[in-house]
């Protein structure tokens, strides 16, 4: 699977399937046919699994293709989020879009250490990124317009941070 950023929105590209995501708004599944998710629920589109459930008026989403999982975490609050990644186990990447949240640097580093993922992928590289970043003492940040992800490829010994640059 291939991710990358398209006028600001993550997409994840495998094989004839692209998926955008509007954070906290929508997932659009793109194939022979079109889906747009913008509702709680569990959903099987185009062999995407999305899970989204809702977090104080936003959604957050929980995408499985290509024998990865993706966690796209609300945009406004994070206590509901936790008591569903309890229920979902475990995750390979998650995405933070931490510019654009409204979570803090400290909130984020929780949340992070309590997800302990293999890939956490930064969207944004504003202020509030570089805060995060600081917060959690990472030095160590790729930066790639674009990253191939596959369950394989993921680090098994220490969590690797990729910054996504469009």
């Amino acid at each position: 699977m291939k991710v990358q950023l398209t006028e600001g929105s993550p997409v994840l590209s495998v094989k004839a399937v692209q998926v955008t995501v509007l954070l906290g708004k929508k997932v659009l599944i793109q194939s022979q046919s079109s889906q747009e998710i913008d509702w709680p629920g569990e959903y099987e589109v185009s062999g995407v699994t999305v899970r989204s459930f809702a977090v104080k008026n936003n959604l957050a989403f929980l995408l499985a293709l290509d024998g990865v999982r993706i966690f796209f975490p609300p945009q406004n609050s994070l206590e509901s989020a936790e008591e569903e990644l309890k229920k979902i186990g475990n995750i390979e990447v998650v995405y933070v879009a931490g510019d654009s949240s409204s979570w803090s640097a400290k909130d984020w580093k929780k949340f992070l250490e309590e997800v302990d993922c293999p890939l956490v992928l930064f969207g944004e590289g504003g202020e509030k990124t570089k805060a995060i970043q600081k917060e959690m003492s990472i030095s160590d940040i790729e930066g790639n317009s674009e990253i191939t992800i596959s369950y394989n490829s993921l680090p098994s010994d220490k969590t690797k941070y990729v910054s996504l640059v469009s």
